[in-house]
């Protein structure tokens, strides 16, 4: 039979241990998700921004072409892309086209310019810089802007 005092070296973890790496945990993850966040909604705007150049891309092949911008993503007479939605993980990014600096007097009312807006639509919630910049707007000189949600240009294009 073993003695109290040789079993007493074998009684694993006390609970203030417990506590103390808790604690740890809990301060490390505080840290931690912030910056997740922050890498996070980057990614998601980083989408909106590869998807309006895309756009753009396409819009210079056509003028190249047609001498004028269109307004049709979708049908062949446009840029062909079969939808004006594009899936992403975390939602759908619908974009719209305006014709810009249309000439009326042109029999073909050519455009020489357009402005992209690709808005984004989020599955689950959202933090408040995501949705400040959900909307993503750009023209033909390059020119980017955002929606009037209070998002920056520099904070929602970087």
């Amino acid at each position: 039979m073993q003695n109290y005092s040789t079993l007493k070296g074998n009684e694993g973890f006390s609970l203030i241990e417990l506590m103390v790496v808790v604690a740890i945990i809990g301060i490390l993850a505080a840290v931690v998700f912030p910056s997740y966040q922050s890498v996070m909604e980057r990614g998601n705007r980083s989408e909106l921004t590869v998807y309006a150049s895309m756009i753009v891309m396409r819009q210079e092949q056509f003028f190249s072409e047609n001498l004028s911008y269109t307004s049709d993503l979708i049908g062949e007479e446009g840029l062909n892309l079969g939808t004006n939605v594009s899936t992403t993980s975390k939602g759908h990014a619908e974009v719209s086209v305006t014709p810009a600096n249309c000439d009326p007097a042109d029999i073909l009312n050519r455009c020489t310019g357009y402005v992209i807006s690709v808005i984004r639509d989020f599955n689950g919630s959202v933090s408040d810089t995501l949705l400040r910049c959900s909307v993503l707007t750009l023209d033909n000189l390059g020119v980017k802007g955002v929606d009037s949600t209070g998002g920056t240009v520099e904070e929602c294009w970087r």
